[in-house]
């Protein structure tokens, strides 16, 4: 792209994109996992959904 450019952004997706149920299955499993890993991870560190470090009592607060 060139300095000063804007580049064109097309959306001509249809309204209703198709998936299959093997699409479906996969994004459920590496989601899945990945989702279930993180959560496991915040709630082994303690702190509260929506809650930063500076509301809960931790050694960061």
């Amino acid at each position: 792209m060139t300095a000063g450019r804007v580049p064109d952004i097309v959306d001509d997706f249809p309204d209703i994109i198709p998936v299959t149920s093997g699409e479906l299955d996969a994004i459920d499993t590496y989601l899945g996992a990945a989702l279930d890993g993180l959560f496991a991870q915040w709630k082994l560190s303690g702190d509260a959904l929506g809650e930063g470090r500076r509301r809960c009592n931790s050694q960061y607060g």
